[in-house]
């Protein structure tokens, strides 16, 4: 496992540290910090699933980088991203299934090559279809000309 992003809560980060620490050997887990915008492509493609259990996004860019390059997702349901699993490219859970977020995990943990394979490609498959039927590249490129 590997975190990103700045420590905005030391307690929070202490905590978490605690709970590291009891993991089992078989268990990796390393901090990398602040990654800076143009790290994270490379960043998404050595890692195979985006996990963000977060408790609230308004979208979720972060969520939608990680589709747009291939890996799929496991999220909170307090994203407007629901129905992952059905479109083959993740989860979305309810904070509280601390069970089913393991099994999640666990189905990623035993996916063989054609499996993540099918995952990635139906996650970038999803995001360029979003873009396509989305006024998102029209929006962004006005921002550009204004």
């Amino acid at each position: 496992l590997t975190i990103i992003g700045p420590v905005e809560d030391e307690g929070y980060w202490k905590e978490a540290g605690n709970k590291i620490k009891r993991l089992g050997p078989n268990v990796v887990v390393e901090y990398k910090g602040a990654v800076p915008n143009d790290d994270l492509p490379a960043f998404y493609q050595s890692h195979h699933l985006f996990i963000l259990p977060t408790h609230g996004e308004n979208f979720g860019h972060v969520i939608f980088e990680s589709l747009l390059n291939g890996r799929p997702v496991l999220i909170s349901d307090q994203t407007p991203w629901k129905l992952l699993e059905e479109k083959g490219i993740g989860w979305s859970l309810p904070l509280s299934a601390t069970e089913k977020f393991r099994e999640a995990i666990e189905q990623a943990l035993a996916w063989n090559q054609n499996d993540f394979e099918m995952y990635s490609k139906a996650s970038w498959q999803f995001a360029s279809n979003y873009i396509k039927g989305s006024s998102l590249r029209k929006e962004y490129l006005g921002l550009f000309n204004s």
